[in-house]
């Protein structure tokens, strides 16, 4: 909160985080959006483009969208394949954003791949419990793009044949395995 000049004893409203304060005997109003920068206006609209010169534009960071494509169902242990793309819409057309960082989450480690051209992205990911999971892929913005995330879900079974049993033979004590097939 700043103090604001004799006579200024109505705070109007905060603009961009800046107090505009209001004079009623001379009927002024006034705003400091930066030590060093302060104005006296006719009306608030005044103060308000002040500010904007003072600040700077005020930007919108552009909509981007992720996508995700997963496989609904994966056997233990065995690397299955995602991807997706990550675009920006810019009057009203999708652009791909290429060298741009998505982590990979959900699987048996995150995983970090890097958007190729147009925005694509593909990675090897393992899972090596039964379950159901979620996988997500998130973009976290930068200056002008926003943040967006993606999901998948699936389920991840045993590999069929994947239960070995073993069968001693003591008398030549060797070991034979053998695959239990489902």
């Amino acid at each position: 909160m700043v103090t604001p000049p004799s006579g200024f004893t109505q705070l109007i409203e905060i603009y961009r985080g800046v107090e505009i304060w209001y004079n009623p005997t001379s009927p002024r109003y006034w705003c400091q959006p930066a030590s060093g920068y302060e104005s006296f206006e006719y009306t608030v609209q005044g103060c308000r483009n002040y500010i904007d010169l003072v600040l700077g534009p005020v930007t919108t960071p552009l909509p981007t969208t992720l996508t995700l494509t997963a496989p609904t169902s994966a056997a233990e242990k065995v690397p299955f394949t995602v991807s997706g793309q990550l675009t920006y819409r810019e009057g009203g057309v999708d652009y791909g954003l290429g060298g741009r960082t998505i982590i990979l989450t959900g699987a048996d480690a995150a995983k970090i791949v890097i958007t190729g051209s147009g925005g694509a992205y593909s990675a090897s990911l393992t899972i090596s419990q039964i379950g159901t999971y979620t996988i997500t892929a998130s973009y976290a913005g930068e200056t002008g793009l926003s943040a967006a995330d993606a999901y998948g879900f699936m389920g991840v079974t045993e590999l069929e044949g994947s239960n070995l049993g073993g069968l001693i033979l003591i008398g030549l004590g060797l070991f034979v395995g053998y695959q239990i097939l489902k």
